[in-house]
């Protein structure tokens, strides 16, 4: 299966500190399955201030994480619920990010040997 996530960028910042890459693995595994739940309700119930919130705040790690089938639809996101904008794709954008969000979280697990997380 193909990478989905690359923490080349985490090390280029902090000098190849692999104790570091590990911690902020661990916080996403930690926080995005959370953040990524959020973003579901608040766009089932079109809350479009928790929608811009949680993909705002989404997008920081997407971007650390270089998880590049992410970086468009979470701006997309981001801008729909600044602009409290319905959209057709609104439910499968979020359950995409959603999918995308936990498969990372299945790899990082078992790339950084995180089962009990």
């Amino acid at each position: 299966m193909k990478k989905l996530y690359n923490t080349e960028a985490i090390l280029k910042t902090h000098y190849g500190d692999e104790e570091f890459v590990r911690t902020m693995v661990e916080l996403f595994i930690e926080h995005l399955p959370e953040m990524s739940a959020e973003l579901q309700k608040a766009s089932a119930k079109k809350d479009w201030a928790n929608l811009y919130f949680y993909a705002h705040k989404m997008k920081a790690t997407i971007d650390l994480f270089s998880i590049e089938s992410l970086t468009d639809i979470i701006r997309k996101l981001e801008k729909q619920g600044k602009a409290a904008a319905d959209s057709k794709t609104l439910k499968q954008d979020v359950d995409y990010v959603s999918d995308v969000i936990n498969a990372c979280v299945a790899q990082l697990k078992n790339d950084f040997a995180l089962a009990g997380h």
